[in-house]
């Protein structure tokens, strides 16, 4: 079902909508499953072939379990309850976890295949020189090299449907269309702020699909929540505060 109506606005009944920023589609993407787990623990041991105490210790270290909780909290209740507003997504989310998953996708491979000392000093675009020079071979005139090229593209590339069905089951993907962008006043004050131009067109869009929520973990757009509420009309709320919502 299209979520949008021919001017570019969120249909009637994905009212009120929750507009998913990357970050939290890329949150909500690591519990993927979680609806079929007994405990958050099942999580690392279907992820990891090695679960250790010491790899659970570092889990704690960082703080990362508190984070799955949570997320797993609002996946489950995106998928199997009833639910007060519509979580929706687009098109520059999936870019931006695209970019996201093929990276890290990339990274672990190096890892796995000669350590990770191998890309101690390589950023995202030496990792995006890398990939363009492994999709090189796809045009190779050896099979051989062609097969290599097809299996790296599997290994980290995310099968798009897969995400649609599976991935972000529980969210509504929207198109955006009719959207125009004239002189960027009130987005002066969030680049002023230091918010990145990318965050601020998630902003823009969630505007124009007519949303009332925004949900991010991105401390750019806390330290800007009342500009954002006042000039934009929309409240950004956090995970704590998306599960007191539903």
């Amino acid at each position: 079902m299209k979520a949008t109506t021919s001017n570019g606005k969120l249909k009637k009944c994905f009212k009120p909508a929750l507009y998913c920023d990357t970050n939290f589609l890329i949150d909500y993407s690591l519990v993927e499953g979680c609806e079929h787990w007994e405990n958050y623990e099942m999580r690392y041991q279907l992820a990891f072939s090695h679960n250790t105490p010491a790899h659970a210790y570092i889990r704690r270290l960082l703080k990362t379990e508190e984070n799955i909780k949570k997320v797993s909290r609002i996946r489950k209740s995106f998928i199997n309850e009833k639910i007060k507003f519509a979580p929706v997504y687009s098109s520059i989310g999936m870019l931006e976890y695209v970019s996201w998953y093929s990276n890290i996708a990339f990274r672990e491979a190096v890892t796995y295949a000669v350590g990770a000392h191998k890309l101690r000093r390589s950023g995202d675009k030496e990792i995006g020189n890398y990939i363009a020079k492994a999709l090189q071979q796809t045009d190779s005139k050896y099979e051989d090299e062609k097969l290599e090229a097809s299996d790296f593209w599997g290994a980290t590339f995310p099968h798009t449907g897969h995400l649609k069905l599976d991935t972000f089951k529980g969210l509504f993907f929207s198109e955006i269309h009719n959207f125009k962008m004239g002189e960027p006043w009130h987005e002066y004050g969030l680049a002023y702020r230091q918010v990145g131009g990318a965050d601020i067109m998630h902003l823009l869009f969630a505007k124009h699909l007519g949303c009332e929520y925004f949900i991010t973990a991105d401390n750019d757009f806390k330290r800007c929540k009342e500009m954002i509420h006042k000039e934009f009309g929309i409240k950004t709320i956090n995970y704590d505060e998306l599960i007191s919502l539903i």
